[in-house]
């Protein structure tokens, strides 16, 4: 157990391959750190690694596909910040099964990074996708913590990781990212619970793809869940520009400039959307964003949103089509059904409902605002039409009645 030490670094000197950490981990079994302040030289200090092939972690937990994978090490309580990239878990041989490693990171505060404040790039498998290359593990935890001021704050690459009850906050780009790492081709299945994702620069959640990896991103496994999950007064809400990612009880609410935009650039997107509430999120006078965009593909690649019984409300409502030109859509690229949009402007552009209503849902106190938003504000007053319009007769929207419990959930704040 390392408990209660403070690491400092105020260099930004690397190794010949680029990296550096102040403090790392290797092949090691049940390892804690605790209670501990890792230091780096200042986010500003770190921005000279932006644009280039360098990093320099925090903590970096990192198989070496030796002898044994990293495995029930927990990172507990720790202060992480004024670093490039916050706390990593990533493998050095590819190809070996004895490199995924299982991390538990809980109740640390990571701020002040010039990359992501946590970032996967690999991890064990529950149930190995190849025993040959990947030993079964119980993967990576993140739960329970504070990451505020990062440019990224939690980047989900590779291995498989249950991600719950985070708060993340002022973003430069993107709140949590789901994408392949350029580093290797590793599976990427990440559960994402009742996160609370508030003032991104550029989006709440992005799903998509490096740069010049396109192929790669063709061929990978790339399945995400999120759940009872909040993006509220970002730039945009959510994004979802590669692989499959389902969205169940979220409440996209308060963003600038759109709620939900699926983009094919040039890898096959599938976008589930199931209970959810997307509320005024075109709030710039300058926004003629939708509250749901789905651009047509551009290249014969699958694109497709799926969504039901949620609530869509606000200036705009479902647009299916070109960006600079509607008459050119794919009508099965956005799918609709038992979904209530109540709009000032067009409910639906080139989208043709299945059993859909339009009224009012009479939200019990909807607030948009980061210091006083709630998931209980998005329950249904009694009287709701959106009760029992939902397919069999259930519920439309995120929380459902107020005497309803969805789930546990936090007041992120």
């Amino acid at each position: 157990m390392i408990e209660g030490i403070t690491f400092e670094n105020q260099t930004i000197a690397h190794n010949a391959l680029g990296y550096s950490a102040i403090l790392a981990v290797g092949e090691s079994v049940g390892m804690t750190i605790r209670n501990c302040t890792i230091r780096g030289p200042g986010k500003e200090a770190e921005y000279v690694r932006y644009s280039t092939t360098q990093a320099n972690f925090g903590i970096l937990v990192v198989g070496i596909g030796l002898v044994t994978p990293p495995s029930a090490i927990r990172i507990e309580g720790c202060t992480v910040e004024n670093i490039h990239i916050g706390i990593e878990t990533a493998k050095l041989a590819l190809a070996s099964p004895l490199g995924d490693p299982s991390v538990t990171v809980r109740n640390c505060i990571i701020q002040n990074c010039a990359g992501p404040g946590i970032q996967i790039d690999a991890g064990a498998y529950p149930e190995s996708p190849d025993p040959t290359t990947k030993v079964s593990g119980p993967g990576n935890v993140i739960e329970n913590n504070q990451v505020m001021n990062c440019v990224t704050g939690i980047a989900l690459r590779g291995g498989y990781s249950v991600v719950r009850n985070n708060t993340i906050s002022h973003s430069d780009v993107a709140g949590i990212v789901v994408s392949l790492s350029p580093i290797g081709v590793e599976p990427i299945l990440p559960i994402i619970e009742n996160c609370g994702v508030f003032h991104a620069g550029y989006c709440g959640f992005h799903a998509t793809f490096p740069i010049g990896f396109e192929a790669l991103s063709m061929n990978n496994p790339f399945d995400a869940v999120v759940r009872n999950c909040a993006f509220v007064g970002n730039d945009s809400g959510v994004q979802c520009f590669a692989g499959k990612t389902t969205f169940e009880h979220c409440i996209i609410a308060g963003n600038q400039f759109g709620g939900v935009y699926v983009f094919d650039e040039v890898t096959p997107v599938q976008v589930q959307m199931d209970h959810c509430d997307i509320y005024k999120n075109n709030l710039s006078d300058t926004s003629n964003d939708y509250n749901v965009d789905v651009e047509k593909p551009t290249n014969g690649q699958l694109l497709q949103l799926q969504i039901s019984n949620s609530n869509i409300v606000g200036k705009t409502g479902i647009y299916n089509g070109s960006p600079t030109d509607p008459a050119v859509f794919d009508p099965q690229a956005c799918l609709v059904r038992y979904c209530n949009v109540w709009t000032e402007g067009a409910a639906y552009v080139n989208v043709t409902p299945d059993h859909g209503i339009s009224a009012d849902p009479l939200f019990v106190s909807p607030q948009i605002d980061s210091l006083s938003f709630t998931k209980e504000g998005f329950r249904l007053q009694s009287g709701s039409p959106a009760l029992t319009a939902g397919e069999n007769g259930t519920y439309i929207g995120s929380q459902g009645p107020m005497t309803s419990n969805v789930a546990r959930w936090e007041i992120y704040q």
